[in-house]
C-alpha cells in the first residue's frame, strides 16, 4: 500500500460508520555510499590531472641555447605556481569530502543533487586556476579580475560544501549512529569558517591588495589540511571484557587394569 494513504473500515451494507485511519509515511531507504564515493573520487582525479595540461614545454624551435631555455622556464613560473595551488586546493576539498563520507551511513536523493552541484564547480576549478596563472602580475587591472574570479570560485565551493555537510548532519539524517558529540560540532564550526574567510579574501581582492588575499588563501589551506577528530566516522571500540581464568582441570585417574579372562574348560 502506498505510504501516506488512508485505510477505510466499515461503511458496508450493515450501516456501520466509516472509519478512516491514516497510514504513517515510511522513510525512504538510503542508498549505498560506495557508488557516490567512487564517482566523487573519479571527478577529483580527472580535475587534478587537468591541472598539469596547462604547463607547456618550451618548443625546441624557439630555444637555441641554455640561457634561452632557462628564460623560457622562468616565464612559465606563474603556471607552475598555479599548478601547485590548484593541486593543494583540490586536495584539500578531497580531504574534506572524504571526511564527510566517513561519517555517513548512506546517501539520499537530495544529498546527491547537492553533491553534483559541488562536483560541477570542482570540475571547472582548473579553469579558474589557469586564468589566475595566465594573468597574475599583469597590469591594467587584469590580475585583479583573475584573482577575483578565483576567490569567487572558491567561495562558491566552500558554500556548497557546508550546505552539503549541514544537510547530512541535521537531525542525524545521514550520519552513522555513533557520530555525534563535541567532535562533530567542532568540525561543523570549522567548515563554517571557510566561506567567512573566502568572503574576506574576495573583499580584499576587490578593494585592498593581492598580498592580503594570498595570506588568507594560505590560511584556508592550513585550516583544512589539519586532521579531523578521530571519532568522526570510526566505530568506537568497546572495552575488552575481563578474561576469567579457566577452572583447573580435574585430576585424571588411571584406568583400572584389565584382568585376563580365565581359560575355558575343555570337555
Amino acid at each position: 500500500m502506498p505510504p501516506g494513504r488512508q485505510v477505510t473500515f466499515g461503511g458496508g451494507r450493515g450501516g456501520r460508520p466509516e472509519v478512516r485511519l491514516p497510514v504513517a509515511k515510511q522513510p525512504r531507504p538510503l542508498m549505498d555510499v560506495a557508488g557516490w564515493e567512487a564517482f566523487l573520487h573519479g571527478v577529483f582525479a580527472i580535475a587534478i590531472t587537468l591541472l598539469i595540461l596547462d604547463i607547456r614545454v618550451p618548443p625546441v624551435a624557439e630555444v637555441h641555447n641554455a640561457d634561452e631555455l632557462v628564460s623560457a622556464l622562468r616565464d612559465e613560473l606563474p603556471r607552475y605556481t598555479g599548478f601547485v595551488l590548484g593541486f593543494l586546493y583540490l586536495g584539500t576539498y578531497w580531504l574534506a569530502s572524504h571526511r564527510t563520507l566517513r561519517m555517513l551511513r548512506g546517501v539520499d536523493h537530495w544529498f546527491l543533487v547537492q553533491g553534483l552541484l559541488f562536483l560541477l564547480v570542482i570540475s571547472a576549478l582548473p579553469f579558474s586556476i589557469a586564468l589566475l596563472a595566465e594573468y597574475i602580475g599583469q597590469d591594467q587591472g587584469r590580475d585583479q579580475v583573475a584573482l577575483v574570479v578565483f576567490t569567487l570560485w572558491q567561495l562558491v565551493l566552500s558554500i556548497l560544501a557546508i550546505i552539503t555537510l549541514r544537510y547530512a548532519t541535521r537531525g542525524q539524517r545521514l550520519l552513522k549512529p555513533w557520530v555525534a558529540g563535541p567532535d562533530l560540532d567542532r568540525w561543523v564550526r570549522v567548515t563554517t569558517l571557510g566561506p567567512v574567510i573566502w568572503i574576506v579574501a574576495l573583499a580584499s581582492a576587490l578593494f585592498l591588495n593581492g598580498a592580503i588575499t594570498l595570506v588568507l588563501m594560505a590560511l584556508i589551506l592550513i585550516l583544512f589540511v589539519r586532521e579531523a577528530p578521530l571519532s568522526l566516522g570510526d566505530r568506537p571500540e568497546e572495552p575488552d571484557a575481563p578474561v576469567e581464568p579457566a577452572p583447573p582441570a580435574p585430576p585424571v585417574e588411571p584406568a583400572p587394569a584389565v584382568k585376563p579372562a580365565p581359560p575355558a574348560d575343555r570337555a
